[in-house]
């Protein structure tokens, strides 16, 4: 018996005006938002289409270059939106001169044979070989299990609710040489931040780095603004320790659960325990009902 497809995402072709006021319009960046449990084998990113050469050929080598390094800071830019886990219905593109198409769904058998299909959804000239998937902005504090549980999340607490959408990755700055930093959640005093306990040897070293920048975020934030002014929460994603793969699974897991119920400790940041979207919804319904 053939087996289903096990990559399901969610894509959305960006268009680009190379010539302004021409109205030719090409796709020129592909942005991607994994779904389903094998979420972590495809990362959301959005990746260039037009490879620096195609640009040069087109446009010739000065606006060429040009145009391959605005392609490319957009493409960082709404990659590190993906990643901090807004919805790829809210990811816009960095200049005025892009514009999007609508988001559909796919799935593949591999990562490579769902952006290759994608991609020739989207045009005939490119392939899965061309894309260029620049580097981040900034380097996000989210790994991939995060980011989807936070898009979950916003599905299921904020869907249709704009003033709730507005409350997740949220830019905070207090002033303009001041240091800037993107919360998951936050509204009235709670600042809260989202990660989530590992499962395997591979997933441990990115999730202590998560757990980390997180909590070096929450620092900021009550350093730069009072350490009354705001409550530093950790929402937590537990779902391992009762889901892991296997026995060693299991023990890496309460490993690592140990390890950050003692750091958040040390750094005095409030611990919120959750194992599905549904229940973080609940926890963030409370702390709404609390501010009322």
């Amino acid at each position: 018996m053939i087996s289903a497809p096990k990559i399901l995402a969610r894509y959305r072709g960006v268009m680009w005006e190379p010539i302004e006021n021409t109205g030719e319009r090409v796709f020129a960046i592909l942005c991607v938002e994994p779904l389903g449990p094998e979420a972590e084998h495809l990362a959301p990113q959005a990746y260039v289409l037009l490879s620096a050469e195609r640009l040069r050929s087109l446009l010739g080598r000065a606006r060429g270059d040009s145009a391959s390094a605005m392609l490319s800071e957009c493409a960082a830019f709404m990659t590190d939106r993906l990643v901090r886990g807004a919805p790829i219905e809210q990811v816009q593109p960095l200049f005025h001169s892009f514009s999007l198409g609508p988001v559909q769904q796919a799935r593949a058998y591999s990562v490579e044979q769902f952006l290759d299909a994608t991609v020739r959804t989207l045009t005939v000239f490119g392939s899965a070989a061309d894309l260029y998937a620049p580097d981040l902005l900034s380097p996000p504090n989210a790994t991939r299990r995060t980011s989807e549980f936070i898009r979950q999340i916003r599905r299921t607490f904020a869907a249709g609710d704009d003033e709730r959408q507005r409350r997740f990755h949220v830019r905070l700055q207090r002033e303009q040489d001041a240091p800037i930093v993107f919360i998951d959640y936050a509204v009235g005093p709670v600042v809260l931040q989202v990660a989530s306990v590992p499962s395997s040897s591979n997933q441990a070293p990115p999730a202590e780095a998560e757990l980390k920048g997180k909590i070096l975020d929450l620092e900021v934030v009550r350093t730069e603004f009072g350490v009354n002014r705001f409550e530093p929460t950790l929402m937590l994603n537990v779902r391992s320790l009762t889901e892991a793969p296997d026995s060693d699974g299991t023990r890496i897991a309460k490993e690592a659960h140990e390890q950050i119920r003692r750091y958040a400790e040390w750094a005095k940041v409030r611990v919120i325990e959750v194992t599905s979207a549904g229940e973080a919804s609940s926890e963030l319904e409370r702390l709404e009902a609390l501010l009322r």
